[in-house]
Formats: C-alpha cells, sequence, structure tokens
C-alpha cells in the first residue's frame, strides 16, 4: 500500500484520522506501561542483597536492609499505580504476579530485619563469658 492509496482511501480526513489517533495513543500507553513494568522487574531482580560477618560472631546480617525494603516498596506502588491503569489489560497476569511476589518479599525482610535486630542486641549479652559459666 502506497501513500497514494491511504490519501484515495481519505485516511487523512475526519473518523479515520481520528481513529489512527486514538490508537496510537493507546499503543503509546500500553508501551509506556510495558516499559514500566520491564524497570521495576529489573530493579526488583537485580538489586543484590549485602550479607556481611557480624563481629566475631562467626554468623552474618544483611547490610542496607533497610534501603532494600525501601527499594521492594517503592516497586510495589509503581506496580499499583500500573494495574489500576485501563491500558494494563495486557499485562495484568504480570503486573499480578510481580505484585504478589513483592508483598511477600517486603513481610518476609521485614520480618527479618526485626529479628536481626533482635539478634544483633542480645548476642552481646548471652555471649559474655560470666554468663555463659552461670547457664
Amino acid at each position: 500500500m502506497s501513500i497514494a492509496d491511504l490519501v484515495n482511501m481519505n485516511i487523512h480526513k475526519g473518523i479515520v484520522l481520528d481513529k489512527i489517533k486514538a490508537i496510537a495513543e493507546n499503543a503509546s500507553k500500553e508501551y509506556s506501561i510495558k516499559m514500566t513494568l520491564e524497570q521495576v522487574e529489573n530493579d526488583v531482580y537485580s538489586t543484590e542483597i549485602v550479607i556481611i560477618p557480624y563481629r566475631d560472631t562467626g554468623s552474618y546480617i544483611i547490610k542496607g536492609i533497610d534501603d532494600f525494603i525501601l527499594i521492594l516498596e517503592e516497586c510495589e506502588q509503581k506496580c499499583a499505580s500500573l494495574s489500576h491503569s485501563q491500558f494494563a489489560r495486557y499485562f495484568k497476569e504480570r503486573i499480578d504476579r510481580l505484585e504478589k511476589e513483592l508483598k511477600e518479599m517486603i513481610t518476609f525482610y521485614r520480618i527479618w530485619k526485626s529479628l536481626q535486630k533482635i539478634w544483633a542486641y542480645l548476642t552481646p549479652i548471652f555471649s559474655q563469658k560470666d554468663l555463659m559459666s552461670q547457664m
């Protein structure tokens, strides 16, 4: 099909042009959602957890767990906003799966953070020599 054929079909006039514009706008918004979703997935799956030794205990802790949880929460918010878009219908399963994974990861790391904090507080208390001899 050539440009002359399109002109002969009156593509450049009236209703047909409006339909083409609407389709192009929808496609643009769907592409934007796709790109945002890919960025969120990349942020989630490429973020590395840094595990470091905790003093001389022979145990390890997650370094920067607050920052990691914040990244996950930001990604969760982006997913929530994507899922409410009318243009996200083609990505619904993918968005729903990612939202579910993010909720589970956030819950897990919040619990881990709490336990890590308690453990770091109690370790020096229970590792004292005189306390160990009394037990």
